[in-house]
């Protein structure tokens, strides 16, 4: 007896197996343009930073982690420095996938949210206790599980990539701190390691509101004196990280190599060089009201005549510098 089946019955049948596979596959895929699932080309062993592709929203910083064995990729994450947009954001992943579900993470009361579909599922939280308290990830449970043998080797990897990224993001901010200082140092006179500890206490827009020098290896006060006044013309600083801020900065400037500013002119004056000698030309103008604002000129030697320390300072640097490059 042969069954006889309509048509339209096998069509309907045909049509329902490819929906079931269809909603059986995860609509999950990834994120930042990385897949997961895919093989990634990494030396690294488990775990490596990348840059994105599209639209990364409020995110800043980026990593994937992988199968030691299958080198397939299955969590994707990003992060930030602050929860601001958190809510935006949470809106446009519902929007793509549907309701996210809120659940709590042990011993956290940050906001956690979470979207299962199949063996994927990403999740979302807001936790200040984290260097970068936003963050986002598509994991896939089924690579993930397959790897379990290592899981508490990449958690731990994942903490101190968390915070190997914190050190260098300080580093740097320190680095920029630094950079902006020597900008304003002018020194004239001074030996390769002379150093200080520069504390410096700042608001959250990097304005210095006290600053404080101590433990020098020179007793050299000019030096000194000019260190403090290029920390005070490096105000504002540039601004810290959010969740790196500290109002209290501790820097150690240190001298590179030797620096003897009248010796270098000196040389350059003695081989002619155009500049040395316009300086020189200039000192001198300044000395006898050339080329120069006479009113200033003027003020600056009745000054002197009247016996203010300043003004005697000035006149005698101005010429002991024009005898030491000439001699």
């Amino acid at each position: 007896m042969k069954l006889k089946i309509p048509l339209l019955t096998l069509l309907l049948l045909i049509s329902l197996t490819g929906i079931a596979g269809w909603l059986g596959e995860s609509s999950i895929k990834g994120a930042f343009g990385i897949t997961l699932g895919e093989v990634t080309k990494s030396n690294k062993k488990r775990s490596e930073s990348f840059t994105p592709k599209g639209d990364v929203s409020v995110f800043d910083n980026f990593y994937y982690i992988f199968a030691n064995d299958s080198r397939r990729i299955y969590d994707i994450s990003a992060f930030t420095h602050s929860c601001d947009g958190f809510e935006k954001e949470l809106q446009t992943l519902e929007s793509k996938y549907g309701a996210f579900s809120k659940y709590k993470q042990k011993g956290r009361s940050g906001k956690y949210y979470r979207y299962a579909s199949g063996d994927r599922e990403v999740t979302l939280r807001c936790d200040r206790y984290y260097g970068f308290p936003m963050a986002i990830s598509y994991i896939d449970k089924e690579i993930k599980s397959s790897n379990a043998v290592i899981e508490k080797i990449v958690e731990d990897a994942k903490t101190n990539f968390y915070d190997g990224i914190e050190k260098i993001i300080k580093e740097d901010y320190i680095n920029q701190v630094s950079k902006k200082i020597h900008s304003e140092w002018r020194l004239i006179k001074a030996k390769a390691g002379w150093t200080c500890e520069v504390k410096i206490i700042q608001d959250r827009e990097g304005n210095i509101l006290d600053s404080n020098i101590s433990k020098c290896n020179t007793k050299d006060k000019r030096f000194i004196a000019q260190l403090q006044k290029a920390i005070n013309k490096s105000s504002p600083l540039p601004r810290s990280p959010e969740s790196l801020f500290s109002d209290t900065l501790i820097l150690h400037p240190k001298v590179k190599y030797d620096i003897d500013l009248v010796k270098s002119i000196r040389k350059k004056y003695k081989e002619g060089d155009p500049k040395a000698v316009a300086m020189v030309r200039l000192l001198k103008s300044m000395l006898h009201r050339k080329n120069y604002n006479e009113d200033l000129i003027k003020e600056l030697k009745q000054m002197h005549k009247n016996g203010n320390p300043v003004a005697i300072e000035v006149i005698k640097n101005m010429k002991k510098m024009i005898n030491e490059v000439e001699n």
